[in-house]
């Protein structure tokens, strides 16, 4: 099994690491990976969910259900559910969370009585997001989507709270939904198609790295811009979000939590490739 979990790791294979670690039910990665004192399991999740979106299906179904059954692997089960109510969001990419809302959701109509106080989701305060918080704002679009807005004390202490009487109203509109004729239904429909050729539109756009890097550039923070110290001196472009650090194109990192300590955002050149013609005219 040291052999194996050393071999993923050099293969970048953090699916089949994560899943080698359900196959013989290992809690404790750096136990698995010969000479290594201590492996970030934290780390191994986020990087494994980062892969999954590879292969993520587009409709909303088959999503959930691939999001359940990963949620079957007991490194995953064990560091993300708590309770049947309490989930914790920590090393989720955003799109993650917001399939793993969606999934909450859809067991709280299917299954009602698993949910008597409601449900809490833990996103964490955001404090290693570059601008604003990100999961709370992920699960916040997902719930104001299903037409709840009334959490309560959300976010307070890095949670998300569904009352139960949110819950009990979701399920009365889908009672009602359910009940109309298909003419009654065409609003609902046409939003559905709305929604998922969004969702598709924002996934193309994610597997377009050119669009990536110029979306950061022009926020001035994340892939896409650069990064310099305090004295002013630039480190380089950022090319990669790696969980808690940002790859320079120089191959150095920044690490997160020395943000506005050791480094500060800068927007930079533009992300033009330079051994273009026209980029080396402009004198970029």
């Amino acid at each position: 099994i040291g052999s194996a979990a050393t071999l993923c790791g050099q293969q970048r294979d953090w699916i089949g690491f994560v899943r080698l670690l359900d196959k013989y039910n290992v809690a404790d990665a750096s136990a698995v990976v010969p000479g290594s004192a201590s492996v970030d399991l934290e780390n191994h999740i986020y990087l494994f969910w980062r892969q999954w979106l590879r292969t993520l299906p587009l409709e909303d179904a088959e999503q959930i259900e691939a999001w359940r059954e990963c949620m079957d692997l007991s490194p995953l089960r064990s560091f993300h559910v708590r309770k049947t109510d309490l989930v914790d969001f920590h090393c989720m990419p955003r799109q993650v969370a917001e399939i793993s809302t969606k999934a909450l959701l859809a067991d709280a109509k299917a299954n009602p009585f698993d949910f008597p106080e409601g449900i809490t989701i833990i996103t964490g305060r955001g404090v290693h997001s570059a601008g604003e918080p990100v999961l709370p704002l992920a699960v916040r679009d997902v719930l104001h989507s299903e037409r709840i807005f009334d959490l309560g004390t959300a976010n307070r202490g890095g949670r998300v709270i569904i009352p139960l009487r949110e819950l009990d109203s979701l399920r009365q509109r889908v009672q009602e939904q359910e009940a109309l004729g298909p003419g009654r239904r065409l609003p609902e429909l046409f939003m559905d198609k709305v929604q998922r050729f969004r969702r598709r539109a924002r996934q193309w756009i994610r597997n377009q790295a050119w669009l990536v890097r110029w979306h950061g550039w022009f926020r001035g923070f994340g892939v896409g811009a650069h990064i310099r110290d305090i004295d002013g001196n630039s480190w380089g472009r950022v090319v990669e979000d790696d969980f808690s650090v940002w790859v320079l194109e120089t191959g150095k990192i920044a690490r997160k939590d020395t943000f506005k300590v050791k480094w500060e955002w800068t927007r930079g050149r533009p992300p033009i490739p330079t051994r273009r013609p026209f980029a080396r005219t402009l004198g970029w």
